[in-house]
Formats: C-alpha cells, structure tokens, sequence
C-alpha cells in the first residue's frame, strides 16, 4: 500500500486502501493466500471471481447479502452490481471449499496441513470414534469464516481510515509517533526488524485513542439476567430495578467521552493522554531509548472504555486488530508522512478543518464508518 501510495501523488481511496490492506492481511496470516496490494485502478483488471475480488465483493455487500439471498440476487431484474455480489457468494465459497478439501486431504494423509485457521476448522470437523464430541458441520465451518472475515476486515479497515485522516490533521502526533517507531527500528530495512520482540515497545501506535472517539460499534448489547436486578445510581441517590431479560444498550461514546472518567478535553483526539511516564529519567542524561522504556499505557477506569467490549466475552480478535495497525504504523511512519492535498486557496488550518469534518460526518451501518473515506485527497512524502 504504501509503495503504491507514494508513487501515485496526489490521491484519494483511502477508505478502499485501508480496506484492501485490511482483506490481505486476513487472507495471509489466516489461510495463507498472500495477494500483492492493488490499487482500486489495478483491482478493476483483475479476475472477478479469484479469491481476493470475490472476498473483497462480499465484505463491500455484507448488508445487502444480509437482507436478500444470494440466489435471488441473481434475478435479472437486479442490476450488475446486485447480481456480481449474488456471484461472489457462491466464488467465495467455492474458494473456501476447495480449501477444506485440500487440508482434508492433507491431515488424512497424516500431514501436518497447512497451519492455517482451515487446518484447525477441518480438525474440529472431524470425527472422533473414541468420544462423543461434538464436531462442526461444514456450514457452521463456512459460517465461521464468513465470520471472521468480516469482524476482522470492517472494524479494522474502518480503524485504520480513522488513524490515517487525523493523523493527516494532526502532523504533530505524526512525529510524535515518528520518534517511537524510528528509536524502536533505527534501521529502515524492515526485513531485519524483530515485530515480535517490537510490538510491546510501540506504545504509541496502538491507536487507542482513535477507538475511543471512533469506537467500530456505538452500543454493546446486553440483557439483564434470568432474575430481576437492582441498581442503584449514586449520584442521584436512586434505586431502579431492571426486570429479567431487559435489554441494555450501554453507549460506548458515552462512556468513553464522560467528562468524569476523561476531563481532560473528553471529546478531543489526544493520543498522549494514554501515554504515562511514572519515573522519568534526566532529560539531559536519559537517551530516547531510556525515555521511551520508562512509557507506560494509561489504565482507564473500569466501564469507562471498552471499545473491545469487556470481560469474559471481550473481543477476541482484539489483540489480531492491535497488532495488524501498529504493523501498519510502524511500516508507513518510519519513513514517511502523510499530508491532506490542499483546495484552492487553502491554508492548513482549513485543509484541517475540511479533513477533520470528514472525519466526524460518521454514521453506523454495520460498524461505525465514515460517510465518504474515499473523496478526501492526500499525499504521502518521504522523510530523512
């Protein structure tokens, strides 16, 4: 993406990059199928129906296939593009099924598989004589796909948008993120970085504080137990009961914007307020390895954030979205910035205004998501 990006110059699609970006990485780490980025001009030439496009058609109608049957969606009383989202459910589990096969085949034969998340799906297809376990079928098998995909490719292709437009108004946290990366990997060469000895150390890039203000859902769904509960609320010195099976819809925004638990400009992006320094060292002695080790991550108070939800239900591709966007970080902000394309007649500040009104014209269909990603233009330049 970001070759790609620095040698088109001025553009947009940044919505559709970060939505690609987000799509491959799935399709590498979770069956092994590496695709080499495309821009939106370079994805039009490509087979409609290989693996990516046709992964890539559903997840862009995942409300559309949703409401209607894929079967139907062929009618040809749809137009094309209801019609190629109809086809792109039978490719993709076409793809999908020739994948089961294949690892089928692989663990019958006594192999290892291929290690991805099909070998442990088929595993769990398979029935053991010796127990009564319960085993997947294998349209709950596809369902889990379908699954993953989309909660792993929407919240973080949609996170990743985010990360980027402030970023671009905000070219101060920019560098200051900069300074993390580029103490954590002094050497550009990204084959000779050790991300798993990194990523605890890239306290910065964790994007914590664009999941606070743009969290991927507004509300969590929760119900009272099989017994009625009471709560009292302290502050008003009130006791309410909720009765058995109501539905709660706590709002993350909220919660995560509450002048209480966030008093320091609650409804403004400031990234440095997660990051806590409990003993720092002298300035003038301290070296930035010794300044950026003593960093700590701000705890915030419980039921005050939970973009990932909480508990024993929480997320659980949290920490798979946490280190896909501070991968992402450290490859795009150790050599270069990105910077929003100035209309006619712009200064920065109103070239920051406009990104930032971008930004917030937000709305939640499936995940919470920008209404346009895709008009507002910037560049990437390089730094020394």
């Amino acid at each position: 993406m970001l070759t790609t990006r620095a040698t088109a110059g001025p553009s947009g699609g940044l919505g559709t990059d970060t939505r690609t970006l987000a799509l491959n990485v799935l399709a590498a780490t979770g069956f092994k199928r590496s695709t080499r980025f495309q821009s939106a001009q370079e994805a039009q030439s490509e087979d409609p129906r290989s693996y990516a496009q046709s992964l890539k058609t559903v997840m862009l109608n995942t409300f559309l296939i949703m409401l209607i049957p894929p079967s139907v969606l062929k009618f040809p009383i749809f137009p094309s593009w209801c019609r190629r989202a109809g086809e792109a459910v039978e490719d993709f589990k076409q793809h999908m099924l020739n994948m089961f096969n294949t690892e089928k085949t692989l663990l019958d034969q006594g192999k290892p598989g291929t290690g991805t998340l099909m070998s442990s799906f088929v595993r769990e297809s398979t029935v053991d004589p010796k127990s009564n376990k319960t085993v997947l079928t294998l349209d709950e098998i596809l369902g889990n796909i379908y699954v993953i995909n989309f909660a792993g490719h929407d919240t973080t292709a949609g996170s990743l948008t985010y990360v980027l437009f402030l970023l671009a108004a905000y070219p101060n946290i920019q560098e200051w993120i900069a300074e993390e990366i580029r103490t954590v990997f002094p050497n550009p060469d990204r084959d000779t970085w050790d991300y798993k000895e990194a990523f605890p150390r890239l306290k910065r890039c964790l994007a914590l504080e664009t999941v606070r203000l743009y969290p991927p859902i507004l509300a969590l769904p929760k119900s009272v137990a099989p017994q009625s509960t009471s709560l009292r609320l302290p502050e008003s010195n009130r006791t309410i009961v909720l009765p058995k099976g109501t539905v709660v819809l706590p709002s993350l925004l909220a919660a995560q914007t509450h002048p209480k638990y966030w008093p320091d400009e609650p409804t403004t992006w400031n990234p440095r307020r997660w990051i806590e320094t409990p003993n720092p060292t002298d300035a003038t002695t301290s070296t930035p390895e010794d300044h950026l080790a003593g960093e700590e991550i701000m705890e915030p108070r419980a039921g005050s954030y939970f973009p990932w939800s909480a508990g024993v239900q929480n997320c659980a591709g949290r920490k798979f979205a946490q280190v896909e966007i501070v991968a992402a970080m450290a490859a795009w902000f150790r050599e270069y910035r990105v910077r929003p394309v100035r209309e006619d007649g712009e200064d920065f500040e109103k070239a920051q205004a406009r990104i930032l009104e971008s930004t917030n014209d937000s709305y939640q269909l499936l995940v919470m998501q920008m209404r346009d990603p895709d008009s507002a233009k910037f560049v990437w330049e390089r730094v020394e």
